[in-house]
């Protein structure tokens, strides 16, 4: 095993081919926002819903994103598990990294197992120690004693991990000690706004990260005006990205628009002028992207067809 950490970025990984899902699915994840600690954001995965689609298995016959995903898998068979025992996924962004990653996992998990497996693994260390009324085990690098990853045991369906003080937040906000995503109003409405798809994700920008967006070469917009970033991504006839970026002003909202459609016909225009075959999928990706704004927001939707995404992955 090289890193236990590699299960949630895995997770995000899986997550960010998308699919669309349940109001089951939607219903598990915003579940886990009760239970991960307030922060800048949070992404929420349908595990299953990804890992049955036609997109996984178009990959999973694919030279370079099959021996990937063969070494997710892999990862996961080093600490007893299988792709099909992770149901569902949320992985809180935290405000700082003070604050340290959380992410809760829902599955089928047998503790007694997992920790056995750990144990057996002689590239790392595991230790634990009691947290408010929770035990909070701690995967080191046995040669560097750097910490991989620590988690703990909700239930025998309940895995949080992350950072341990990303995982100590999480049972902070447990014992009602913290605040929790579900109660960060921006952030728990945008989730509502997604509606039921399986991949959701939401985030606030600060103006630090706003104000960081420019470029020297691209007449980027003034993206400041942004406080709330949302949307899905999915699958139908190929990858499906739908996303909203909430301004201030519906002046603001206008603007970038325009900005950005400007931008859009510039590259297809750039693109479709090139001869060189080897652009002719992101041509087509771009020919979908579509850019509007409504009131003081600007939604963004585009399609990569499945044929097109076979060119792109080699």
């Amino acid at each position: 095993m090289r890193k236990i950490a590699i299960l949630v970025v895995a997770l995000v990984i899986i997550g960010s081919a998308g699919v669309r899902g349940t109001l089951r699915a939607a219903a598990q994840s915003d579940d886990a926002l009760r239970l991960l600690p307030d922060g800048l954001g949070v992404v929420t995965i349908d595990i299953q819903s990804v890992t049955s689609s036609d997109l996984w298995t178009s990959l999973s016959q694919k030279a370079g994103p099959s021996k990937s995903l063969g070494e997710i898998q892999a990862d996961l068979a080093t600490l007893g598990l299988k792709l099909s025992d992770l149901k569902s996924a949320a992985v809180a962004i935290p405000a700082s990294q003070a604050n340290g990653v959380a992410a809760v996992i829902n599955g089928s998990f047998s503790q007694d197992d997992l920790l056995s497996h750990i144990r057996d693994n002689a590239k790392v260390k595991l230790s634990q120690e009691p947290y408010k009324g929770a035990t909070v085990y701690r995967v080191d690098n046995a040669a560097t004693r750097k910490e991989e990853a620590s988690f703990t045991f909700y239930d025998a369906g309940t895995i949080v991990m992350g950072s341990a003080t990303g995982v100590r937040a999480a049972i902070d906000v447990r014992a009602g000690e913290k605040p929790s995503l579900a109660q960060n109003e921006k952030l728990s409405g945008a989730m509502t706004e997604n509606g039921s798809a399986a991949i959701r994700f939401a985030f606030a920008p600060t103006a630090g990260m706003t104000g960081g967006i420019h470029s020297s070469t691209i007449p980027l917009p003034d993206f400041t005006s942004v406080n709330l970033i949302f949307g899905t991504v999915g699958i139908s006839s190929g990858i499906d990205l739908n996303a909203t970026l909430r301004n201030d002003t519906a002046e603001h909202a206008k603007a970038m628009a325009n900005q950005l459609n400007g931008l859009l016909a510039m590259a297809r225009g750039f693109l479709g002028s090139s001869s060189n075959a080897k652009n002719a999928p992101l041509v087509d990706a771009i020919k979908n992207i579509t850019i509007t704004d409504s009131n003081a927001d600007v939604k963004i939707s585009g399609n990569l067809p499945k044929e097109a995404l076979a060119q792109i992955i080699h």
